[in-house]
């Protein structure tokens, strides 16, 4: 390009030379050598000096075309040169669209015009009408960028003239052409120069051989390098200069000779010891070419106070008491994990994935998860049953750039099992509260529903005289009644663990026997029934009945757990705790078993497998709750197809106060009952009138004389009228106006003699809410036989205690 340019600079100066020497060869020398040797400001006042001094002009002046504020195409004044101060000043800006319309194409065309008089006059020489005005375009390549007009005077111009200025304005073309890119470049240079020196990485251009062509200002700080000695040094070369650096050089030489197999950026992360500490430095060496030649430009930044907040970060993470996970969105990749998460899920999962499939076994991205529409700031809080692992997890989950990587899921995962657990416990308790509290209101008014059927039932039994079908029709709805009277029981013993006050024991082994035919019925024919009893007594904190609800219902589970028939198998052994001697009740099915997550819901109150009407969800429930209560503990293991085993630890009374058999079978006699009694006067008090009708009607028949009241007081109005002359009180307890307790207290201020018997259809105790020992009165329990009302009245005329 320079000697192309020196070629030019010599055959325009010696087409200036003109044959008669009007402008010397010295000068115009002179002239073209100022322009070309000019670096920033090209010199257009020399320039126009010496044209309008060398050709004895009036002036000259330079013009640059741009586009004005109405996008129309205008030539704007640098620089202009008048012969003397009373030369008229070209004009400062050229209008060519609106002024000299079609002299534009003319210029474009590499034409030099000479004005005419209207287009003096438009340019505001008004002055100037006769003057000879040339104008001669300028260009840059193919395109014309400016002017330089030159005014004559009054004379005209010669061909050799005018073939100079051509020669000149070609030379000043070239020259502003030169000036332009020269500027362009040192422009460029200086601002990259500027651009590297600010750069706060390290900035190293070498060749494929690894010579240092270049560095920034961070270069020589880091490498302490003072003046530019590495330039065409190797990497080794600049180690023998610098051998506290050998380390570093040696790793970017290695790196570097990576890139020639590729032509995509390396990157690698070195870890530096200086003398006051460590430092952790990324490089990334590009790959580019230059003037057709492969170069490698190496940059540099210090991450040390980033690696030092990842590791801390990291040192966090590890540390938290929860599972801590870091997924990609796009390839479901683990990319990091602390020791909880590999410890819960059994083995490294870093850089693996689908995540879905390794941490839960699952085929498909896991419902709970927005990993999908992943988005920054998006979070999420769940609570997550982990199937494959059997335990519940809390899930809270954000969005993150994490590191430097893109959008990334961050997980943290807490065991939340045994707080689950822990709720439902308290869920539970809650439950059975509610259950508590309605529970006496709904037995109250349930027994005294069955209270008056069953009474009934003996009135009609009375009067049934030898028809066994109407017998067989009142047994029937009797033994629905006393189902009836179990159901309540269950909720009583499910809400407040014990249906009476009563401490009783029962032989296991005895009640066992005694039982097993009962056995034999409930489980049916096709069903096998074997006993392995141990020979010593195994006396439990259970009475006859509890024994009894807690082995029917086991019975009756297995039996639906084998349809088809099989084999029962019930054991007891005497073992050893650690709270002392206790029974081991085994009971063993060849059924069906029970599926694992049913097995952990098998006691829940309510919750049943059974069909809808077939079972309560009860049963089990129960029987745990009477175990608990004395003391003992159960266990269950099952598998589905291997049948299911129920073990039941009793701690052993230390004495034995056995009640043998269940409730008495009383015979029933056909009219009249066979009691020892005499004309005696009963007060029967019972706000329910269906009761209080029954009850009198049944004590008339056995020829008592029968006082019939209301509440307590109506009872008090009624003893007053007849003088307080009665026998017997039978009240209920809980009445409107005056219950029965106030009624008692009342009576035992007037005639403390009469002895009183309770009813109530509450089967808790409810004489002690008043502050009374039960066992200090009589008591029956709604629903009860008409025999055992009698019963009662005949131990109280007999004198017997109780």
């Amino acid at each position: 390009m320079i000697l192309e340019e020196q070629e030019k600079n010599l055959k325009i100066t010696k087409n200036f030379v003109s044959e008669d020497e009007k402008i010397p060869a010295k000068k115009l020398i002179q002239i073209v050598n100022k322009l070309f040797s000019s670096q920033y400001h090209l010199p257009y006042d020399y320039f126009l000096k010496g044209l309008v001094e060398g050709l004895n002009l009036c002036s000259a002046a330079v013009y640059y075309n741009q586009l004005d504020y109405r996008w129309q195409l205008v030539a704007n004044l640098v620089a202009r040169y008048p012969h003397h101060e009373k030369t008229p000043p070209l004009p400062d800006v050229i209008e060519y669209q609106d002024i000299w319309p079609g002299l534009e194409t003319k210029f474009a065309e590499g034409e030099r015009v000479m004005f005419t008089e209207e287009e003096i006059e438009a340019l505001g020489l008004l002055d100037c009408k006769d003057h000879k005005i040339f104008g001669f375009p300028l260009f840059d390549g193919k395109w014309w960028t400016g002017l330089l007009i030159v005014d004559f005077g009054k004379r005209s111009p010669s061909d050799e003239e005018l073939g100079l200025i051509d020669e000149l304005a070609s030379a000043l073309s070239l020259a502003i052409k030169r000036q332009k890119r020269e500027s362009e470049y040192l422009d460029i240079t200086r601002v990259f120069q500027e651009l590297l020196n600010n750069i706060p990485y390290i900035v190293i251009l070498t060749d494929m051989q690894g010579r240092w062509l270049l560095a920034n200002t961070k270069t020589n700080e880091i490498f302490g390098f003072k003046r530019k000695i590495y330039q065409g040094q190797t990497f080794e070369q600049i180690a023998q200069i610098k051998p506290q650096l050998q380390g570093l050089l040696e790793r970017l030489k290695r790196l570097l000779a990576q890139v020639p197999g590729q032509d995509t950026p390396v990157k690698e992360v070195f870890r530096i010891k200086t003398k006051d500490r460590i430092q952790w430095w990324e490089f990334l060496l590009i790959p580019f070419k230059c003037d057709s030649e492969k170069r490698i430009l190496i940059l540099g930044r210090d991450i040390s106070s980033f690696r030092i907040a990842q590791e801390r970060l990291l040192t966090i993470l590890e540390n938290l008491p929860a599972m801590v996970y870091v997924v990609d969105p796009k390839t479901k990749t683990i990319l990091y994990h602390n020791t909880l998460f590999k410890e819960y899920f059994g083995q490294d999962y870093v850089n693996k994935g689908p995540c879905y499939e390794l941490l839960y076994g699952k085929k498909q991205v896991c419902e709970f998860c927005h990993i999908e529409k992943a988005k920054e700031g998006l979070r999420e809080q769940k609570e997550i049953y982990d199937e494959k692992h059997g335990r519940w997890l809390k899930l809270n989950e954000v969005y993150i750039h994490w590191l430097d990587r893109e959008l990334v899921r961050l997980g943290m995962l807490e065991d939340i099992s045994e707080i689950k657990q822990q709720e439902e416990g308290i869920i539970k308790a809650q439950k059975i509260e509610v259950l508590g509290k309605m529970t006496g209101t709904v037995a109250h008014e349930f027994n005294n529903i069955l209270a008056v059927i069953t009474g009934y039932l003996d009135l009609i039994r009375l009067h049934a005289g030898d028809d066994p079908k109407l017998k067989r029709y009142i047994d029937k709805i009797l033994a629905a009644v006393e189902n009836g009277s179990n159901f309540i029981k269950q909720f009583l013993i499910l809400s407040r663990g014990k249906v009476d006050n009563k401490e009783e024991t029962c032989d296991l082994n005895f009640f066992l026997r005694e039982q097993k035919e009962l056995f034999h019925k409930i489980l049916g024919e096709n069903i096998e029934l074997e006993l392995e009893l141990c020979q010593e007594p195994l006396p439990v904190g259970l009475s006859f009945e509890e024994m009894q609800h807690i082995l029917t219902n086991l019975l009756l589970n297995a039996r639906d757990a084998m349809p088809q028939g099989g084999k029962l198998f019930i054991i007891t052994r005497l073992i050893e705790t650690l709270k002392g001697p206790a029974a081991l009740l085994k009971i063993r099915d060849t059924g069906c078993g029970i599926d694992k997550k049913d097995l952990a819901r098998i006691f829940e109150p309510f919750y049943t497998t059974k069909p809808s009407g077939e079972g309560t969800g009860l049963g089990l429930n129960v029987i745990l709750s009477l175990v608990r209560r004395c003391g003992g503990e159960i266990k269950v293991d099952s598998e589905p197809g291997q049948g299911t085993t129920f073990e039941i630890i009793l701690p052993l009374k230390m004495y034995l106060d056995i009640k043998k058999t269940g409730e008495k079978d009383f015979p029933h006699s056909e009219g009249k009952q066979d009691l020892a009694v005499s004309k005696k006067s009963i007060l029967i008090v019972e706000d329910e009138p269906h009761i209080r009708e029954m009850l009198a009607e049944m004590l008339e028949a056995q020829g008592f004389e029968v006082v019939a009241a209301e509440n307590g007081e109506d009872a008090l109005n009624k003893l007053k009228e007849i003088n307080y002359k009665i026998n017997l009180i039978v009240t209920d307890v809980v009445m409107p106006k005056m219950d029965g307790v106030r009624l008692y207290r009342e009576v035992q201020k007037v005639i403390p003699e009469v002895p009183v018997i309770f009813i109530s259809g509450y089967a808790e105790h409810i004489l002690e809410r008043y502050g009374f020992d039960e066992k200090a009165f009589r008591i029956i329990k709604k629903p009860f036989t008409f025999r055992q009302l009698l019963e009662e009245v005949e131990k109280v005329f007999s004198g017997i205690s109780f």
